[in-house]
């Protein structure tokens, strides 16, 4: 096949851009070394593992546009592989070095001297991080927008360093030095006052950081979007009592709260996971300084019930996110009205719901009814969902592009209408069957991803179903299936061509 002549690179770049990016364009770039060339001007992005080392000159030749490298995966020589980097004519806007032992730190000069529009760089679980650190990397990369230097094996790093390095990154708009744990209050006030535009700051397990600091940081820059932190948790002795676990002072931590969230009105962020003190309650009482919020992560607080749900889907306009694994959903809570009818908020787009044995049937579609517009449900090892109201969830749901029901006794039995949008789909450990496989190849044939690993109801016969109707199917996770043939998962690359990873117990990727 030859590409039209009457149509110029531009104009295939365009289409090209609609169809996708990444392993969605490999199909175009097989027709045509027309349709090779332009394609791999369309990759940006490139994560490097051990296997593909030796053709790293061949990759950055072919991917010269490339914006955002990848070697957290990579455990081979750095040292020579950042030297290929800085030697090349790639004009990188992220750099990932996470997850690496040492930092060939005298390459920075070299790889900002020749990559002047470096915006992000993601140094977190390095092997150490020291003061002279954090000042060569402000200096080498002085257009920094986003940094990420969180937990360190080794945490050398103090509050010398970030305020030097507060001074040299002036556009600085967002990092994380969480586990670094030897900053302070001064550390967090240097970064607000010297860093005109900063909009997010993570500072997990940094308990030196008081309540004050984070009061004067807000003082500082109140157009803070998100603040991220934990409250540490202290012990309280008793005479003739055994050491008893408390939450910071109950009434402090809520105070701690209460002036993040009443002194900074456009927080975006919030996490609070794991606050099992919060109430229902709580959540009513703060929500009112929360119109900005955007995503909101109550995982853990057990405490909270369906009222709290409701609670932030009507009072938080602007709400894309809520994650509540591991709470109290399913029940309906002292403050909850349920006869009232519900808000729909049509801004939320991702539920995070897992672990909530008591979530049932019920209240899920209220949820469900209140979120018409969710793209992301994940029900893992909600035990008390039926398969039946996944199927009326789907029907209110009609932009739900990946759902997990992981670890769920959920099975499809009885369906009636196409569900085009579902693209990822999790049944792990499910009891799903060839039958519910038979229902999913029907009514679900846009998949690109489904795991079943560990269903041992399914069986060769449903899991071909599945890939003669599922034309988009690029992922299949197999792992566990006793009842799938070896001989038919060697044949599935010929009976389903665009996938591209298969994952057994032998581990097949196309």
């Amino acid at each position: 096949m030859k590409a039209s002549v009457n149509f110029p690179d531009e104009c295939w770049e365009s289409i090209f851009r609609f169809l996708g990016h990444g392993r969605d364009l490999e199909s175009v770039s097989m027709v045509c070394k027309q349709f090779l060339t332009i394609s791999s001007q369309l990759q940006d992005s490139l994560t490097i593992f051990d296997a593909t080392v030796m053709l790293i000159p061949k990759l950055f030749l072919r991917f010269s546009r490339l914006k955002v490298l990848d070697l957290s995966y990579f455990n081979g020589n750095l040292e020579g592989l950042l030297h290929q980097v800085s030697q090349s004519s790639l004009d990188l806007d992220t750099l990932n070095l996470s997850n690496q032992r040492t930092l060939p730190i005298y390459l920075f000069r070299d790889i900002g001297s020749k990559m002047e529009n470096l915006r992000v760089l993601i140094c977190s679980n390095i092997g150490s991080l020291w003061d002279s650190h954090l000042m060569i990397m402000a200096y080498c990369f002085p257009l920094l927008q986003e940094l990420d230097i969180s937990f360190p094996l080794i945490s050398e790093a103090t509050d010398f360093g970030i305020s030097k390095l507060s001074l040299l990154l002036e556009r600085l708009r967002k990092i994380n030095f969480s586990g670094n744990y030897l900053i302070t209050d001064q550390s967090l006030v240097a970064l607000c006052q010297n860093c005109m535009i900063i909009e997010d700051i993570s500072f997990f397990n940094c308990f030196k950081i008081t309540q004050r600091g984070i009061a004067n940081a807000i003082r500082f820059r109140p157009t803070l979007a998100s603040i991220a932190f934990n409250i540490e948790k202290r012990r309280i002795h008793g005479r003739g009592l055994a050491p008893m676990p408390i939450n910071l002072d109950l009434i402090d931590s809520l105070k701690r709260i209460h002036s993040v969230v009443s002194n900074c009105p456009l927080v975006q962020c919030l996490d609070l996971r794991k606050a099992d003190f919060l109430t229902d309650h709580c959540i009513g009482k703060l929500s009112i300084f929360l119109l900005n919020l955007t995503s909101i992560n109550l995982s853990g607080c057990d405490q909270l019930t369906n009222s709290t749900f409701y609670t932030l889907t009507r009072g938080c306009p602007k709400l894309v996110e809520i994650k509540m694994d591991r709470t109290y959903l399913g029940e309906e809570g002292e403050h909850s009205d349920s006869s009232r009818a519900p808000v729909q908020n049509t801004q939320v787009k991702r539920l995070y719901l897992g672990h909530n044995i008591l979530l049932g049937d019920q209240s899920l579609m209220k949820m469900a009814s209140i979120c018409p517009n969710v793209e992301l449900l994940d029900l893992n090892s909600c035990g008390s969902i039926s398969g039946e109201c996944i199927v009326e969830v789907l029907r209110k749901c009609q932009k739900i592009k990946q759902l997990g029901l992981a670890n769920t006794g959920v099975k499809l039995l009885k369906m009636d209408f196409e569900v085009l949008q579902l693209k990822v789909l999790n049944l792990s450990g499910s009891r799903i069957d060839d039958e519910s496989l038979s229902i999913i190849s029907k009514w679900c044939c846009g998949l690109v991803v489904l795991d079943i690993q560990s269903c041992s109801y399914v069986t060769t016969k449903g899991v071909k179903e599945v890939a003669e109707s599922c034309m988009e199917l690029r992922e299949l996770n197999l792992k566990n299936c006793g009842f799938v043939s070896d001989s038919f998962v060697a044949s599935l690359d010929l009976l389903r061509p665009s996938l591209r990873r298969i994952i057994t117990n032998s581990y097949v990727d196309v």
